[in-house]
């Protein structure tokens, strides 16, 4: 039989304080493991501690032209998922004056041209002596797709960030028309954006004429924009006067940008020609 414990030594247990946190800090040991497990993966996954890089330019594959190119067509998609973001949050800074959306595009304009550069140097591994005119032109065909999508982000983060600046410095207001006109313009111009981007994803040739169309009636109702912006000035609003240059060189820049992304369709159209 074990021997009975007495008060002598209970009071000796809580003498030593040591002998029992040693006790405890082995029932939690497996506790602690797996939270200090769970802490180091979630810091490891967290998306804005990853270093921004190319995920689909496999360097084995520049023997292989095809594939090559295919990889090459995925990481310009993801271009144009950044240029997307970036059009997405680019009057913001009109409405708000956040110099935080102005960081956030720049930073995205930044990722942009990473990709253009990386893409164009793998581009350039490939072996031009090996190459049918058929794959060289394609090669041609994606470098310039990259240009264009890299204008996008150029003529947002340079030209269109500049007008907000100056507007925010200026503490200017657009009349609640004009800006109505402006927002209009600016979603007939994503949803066009939309168009090019699913055309050169699926190569849907029809997709890419409907892009074409609607560059040639945005062109227009540019102008017809521009009437109504003039007939508010001839009415005396103080708002219209004040932004008028800010006015007609945002809408200017939005027009810009659809012609560039326009140039996503001519690869799936000339493809249809040959």
């Amino acid at each position: 039989m074990g021997r009975a414990t007495g008060p002598a030594d209970r009071l000796s247990d809580r003498a030593d304080p040591h002998r029992a946190n040693a006790f405890t800090g082995l029932a939690f040991l497996p506790f602690i493991r797996v939270l200090h497990d769970f802490s180091v993966r979630a810091i490891r996954e967290h998306p804005s501690d990853r270093k921004f890089e190319p995920k689909y330019l496999d360097k084995r594959a520049v023997s292989s032209p095809a594939v090559a190119f295919a990889n090459v067509q995925r990481e310009i998609l993801r271009m144009t998922e950044i240029a997307q973001d970036m059009f997405s949050h680019v009057l913001t800074p009109f409405e708000s004056g956040a110099i935080e959306t102005m960081e956030y595009i720049d930073d995205l304009d930044d990722k942009i041209d990473l990709l253009n550069r990386e893409i164009k140097f793998y581009l350039a591994k490939l072996n031009q002596a090996e190459l049918t005119d058929a794959e060289g032109k394609r090669q041609v065909e994606l470098m310039m797709l990259t240009n264009s999508i890299e204008g996008v982000g150029d003529v947002i983060s340079n030209d269109i960030m500049q007008i907000a600046e100056k507007k925010r410095r200026k503490g200017l207001q657009f009349s609640q028309d004009g800006w109505s006109e402006v927002k209009d313009f600016h979603s007939r111009v994503m949803e066009n954006f939309q168009l090019a981007v699913t055309c050169l994803a699926t190569g849907d040739q029809e997709l890419g004429q409907k892009a074409l169309k609607n560059k040639k009636l945005l062109a227009q109702y540019e102008q017809e924009l521009g009437q109504r912006h003039l007939l508010r000035l001839h009415q005396g609003f103080k708002e219209s006067f004040d932004t008028s240059s800010i006015h007609l060189d945002l809408l200017s820049n939005l027009r810009r940008i659809n012609s560039i992304v326009c140039k996503m369709a001519y690869p799936v159209l000339d493809r249809r020609l040959a």
